[in-house]
């Protein structure tokens, strides 16, 4: 395998979704990408910072959505009508979160949660598409250090077509209402496109300890996929790869709200267009209990 910076062209294409540097890509059909944060050009995360992680009930909560280079920092926030779905659900309650509001830096939902439990908030995007000349398409594979296999694919569908990427956002994040910390439904996945389960409590974790999770593309399970870490304030990102069941497991550093990504991308039947997805997890660590 072997990653190295995005294009930076194709990185201000996307800035308005969710493109990332560097990729690292694997053989066999799929192509993973992953995102790092080595050097000066760093791409467009999309995520949700939700107003308060840890919530009473029946007070009012607001989702941002948001994309940005340095999490947690809000930074550009799509269009209302970009949205395909956008819900919650607990143990105790579930619905959809809409009167969604743009804004420069964010979009913005509104809601209160009057049961305790452990809320699971997810905002899925429209596929959307950009293009790449074939100048930006090779110095975009010569920059991630793209295998061989991965060039001959292109090379066999250039012919004067041009690369077209339709791309997907799908963003999640958990808040814990009132005394809710043993609602088991933040292990249930809602139905995303690309989706990242924790399969730990996130209202009982732990600084040191550890945090799994389960990575699904349609539904099913997504084995050796890279998924990064990062924490609040931090640029460096862990990477751990899924193992046959799609699990990956981090050791937390301190308390704090980290971010959780993912990003695949595979050739499709038609021969000019490449498909992606974007799975980002956001959520808060408390510090230790004594």
């Amino acid at each position: 395998m072997t990653s190295n910076l995005i294009s930076k062209k194709h990185a201000a294409r996307v800035a308005g979704g969710i493109s990332r540097s560097p990729f690292k890509l694997c053989l066999g059909g799929l192509v993973l990408l992953h995102l790092f944060a080595a050097g000066s050009i760093l791409a467009h995360d999309t995520w949700v910072a939700p107003s308060d992680y840890f919530a009473e009930p029946g007070k009012a909560v607001i989702f941002e959505l948001t994309s940005g280079m340095k999490f947690p920092a809000l930074e550009t926030g799509p269009k209302t009508e970009r949205i395909a779905k956008a819900g919650f659900r607990s143990a105790a309650e579930k619905g959809d979160l809409s009167d969604l509001k743009g804004g420069k830096e964010a979009l913005r939902g509104t809601t209160s949660f009057s049961q305790p439990g452990i809320v699971t908030v997810w905002f899925e995007a429209k596929p959307k598409e950009l293009e790449l000349t074939d100048d930006d398409v090779r110095e975009y594979l010569e920059e991630i250090h793209a295998p061989e296999s991965v060039r001959a694919v292109w090379d066999k569908r250039q012919k004067g077509v041009k690369w077209k990427e339709s791309y997907i956002k799908c963003a999640k994040t958990v808040v814990v209402v009132g005394d809710g910390a043993d609602d088991k439904t933040f292990a249930e996945p809602v139905g995303m496109s690309l989706e990242m389960v924790p399969l730990t409590n996130p209202a009982k974790a732990q600084p040191g300890e550890k945090l799994t999770l389960k990575l699904l593309r349609d539904g099913q399970p997504l084995p050796q996929a890279s998924v990064a870490l990062v924490r609040e304030g931090h640029a460096d990102r862990i990477f751990q790869v899924t193992d046959a069941e799609g699990r990956v497991t981090f050791t937390l550093g301190k308390a704090g709200q980290y971010m959780l990504s993912s990003v695949i991308l595979e050739p499709t039947d038609d021969s000019s267009i490449w498909k992606s997805r974007f799975a980002t997890l956001t959520l808060q660590i408390k510090e230790r209990s004594p």
